[in-house]
């Protein structure tokens, strides 16, 4: 049921909305419940657009400006996105709930981006009349006074460029899952608790984390009373890429690799030699995350896995055979809180 909604949020996040037309391409505006004083996409594309006029011969290629509005209980911050003609990401902040300085702020970048120049700059596009051809003056000749210098046309404010997508921000998060296993231990579900450090920047996200198994007794039908207590603690090493997000940025999923390896013990309990013997276990898959903000320091993430072993273990009872086999394929079901440190 969890991955058939996640692919219903994925089918919807692909239907964005249209953007407001500009010269040489569009714009659109995301505001998140706490920047709804902030410009829609017409205000701020008026807001842009009064900056000045288009040059005469736009770029063949469209540009796709994003500006998304965002803010806390004291600032509020504007992201903006270039793609297509140009590509950059640059972020704007504000002090305090009111959003006018960060939209005139955002609407000059808008119009950087947009190639804009002041209205008396534009006239300088048009081609100037040709000169009149000059009469013959007679004797005595008039002295001519050099015409004056045409002024030069005003330079457009100047500001730093948007920064490429390599440029940004690094984030680092810190999650603790608990999980609902199968197979790891054996055909039986086993609780698990995992742990991991993340860092993400851009639409990439690397973690390196734990798992810890609670143990589980495996009973050896062919000696009574016997049995074998199974425990599993993994490390593991994920790389995630984001697969989707919300338009606001309240959810987004990620498809996710694996690697892990661990100590599997089994301990022989009612035999006549009881002995606990250990094995080395290695796995590997796929899987998909899915996270939902609550704050912009609190998520909820809730994850599913799927690994195949890369090796058969087994315990074995000397003259009876094996007691417990490692089983090929195993999945693990995690839910929990992850917090964004930076």
């Amino acid at each position: 049921m969890l991955f058939r909604r996640f692919l219903l949020l994925v089918l919807l996040v692909t239907n964005q909305a249209l953007g407001e037309p500009v010269p040489g391409g569009e714009v659109r505006v995301e505001r998140t419940e706490r920047a709804l004083a902030c410009p829609s996409e017409q205000a701020l594309v008026q807001a842009a657009l009064a900056h000045g006029a288009a040059p005469p011969t736009p770029s063949s290629t469209p540009l796709e400006v994003l500006v998304q509005f965002d803010g806390d209980q004291s600032s509020l911050r504007a992201l903006i996105r270039a793609s297509g003609a140009k590509t950059g990401e640059r972020v704007l902040r504000t002090e305090g709930a009111d959003c006018a300085k960060l939209a005139d702020a955002a609407a000059v970048v808008v119009a950087v981006l947009l190639d804009l120049v002041p209205p008396e700059a534009a006239a300088s596009f048009d081609e100037p009349p040709a000169p009149l051809p000059s009469a013959e003056v007679t004797e005595p000749e008039p002295k001519v006074a050099s015409p004056s210098p045409s002024p030069s046309p005003p330079t457009p404010p100047v500001t730093s460029p948007p920064r490429s997508p390599a440029a940004a921000p690094l984030s680092a998060l810190f999650r603790g899952e608990g999980a609902l296993t199968l197979g790891f231990l054996g055909g039986a579900f086993a609780p698990a608790v995992d742990v991991a450090a993340s860092v993400r920047r851009g639409g990439w996200e690397g973690s390196l984390g734990g798992m810890w198994l609670a143990s589980r007794d495996a009973p050896f039908t062919d000696i009574a009373g016997t049995k074998v207590a199974l425990s599993l603690t993994l490390a593991f090493g994920e790389g995630c890429f984001a697969l989707a997000q919300s338009q606001r940025g309240r959810w987004d999923g990620w498809w996710c690799g694996r690697v892990a390896a661990g100590r599997l013990t089994g301990n022989g309990q009612g035999f006549d030699h009881s002995r606990a013997s250990h094995s080395l276990w290695v796995g590997a898959g796929p899987g998909l995350a899915f996270r939902l903000s609550i704050t912009r320091v609190l998520s909820v993430r809730a994850s599913l896995t799927g690994l195949v072993t890369l090796a058969n273990h087994s315990f074995v009872v000397d003259g009876y055979g094996p007691a417990f086999d490692t089983p090929r394929f195993s999945a693990a079901l995690g839910l929990g809180p992850e917090l964004s440190i930076l």
